[in-house]
């Protein structure tokens, strides 16, 4: 095989490695899988699977809606932008509370 397709190949099966993190859902899979049999294990699943993509199909679909709304009120983006600029300034220019004897903050 060519070297260009070989490291592509094993990037993109790192890669697919690296997007199975030992979350809930997998651990939940892996253990129903072990505690009962292959068939319920591939049940869950699916089960799971289905989830996941119902929530990338609403986070598609909330981007677009947020995204046409930006566009639509652009005087909306600038006053939340100033809102953000404000909070970061106030939390970087706050002071610090100074302990007390007594070891509570004032």
């Amino acid at each position: 095989m060519e070297p260009l397709i070989t490291c592509f190949l094993i990037g993109v099966f790192a890669s697919f490695l690296g997007t199975l993190p030992f979350g809930p859902i997998n651990l939940a899979v892996i253990k129903t899988t072990v505690d009962q049999h292959a068939r319920a294990g591939l049940e869950f699943a699916i089960a799971a699977s289905l989830i996941e993509i119902l929530q990338a199909v609403l986070a598609l679909w909330f981007g677009a809606f947020i995204s046409s709304f930006w566009q639509a009120n652009p005087a909306f983006e600038m006053l939340l932008a100033s809102v953000f600029i404000l909070l970061g300034a106030a939390f970087w220019l706050r002071r610090p509370a100074i302990p007390t004897e007594s070891g509570k903050a004032s």
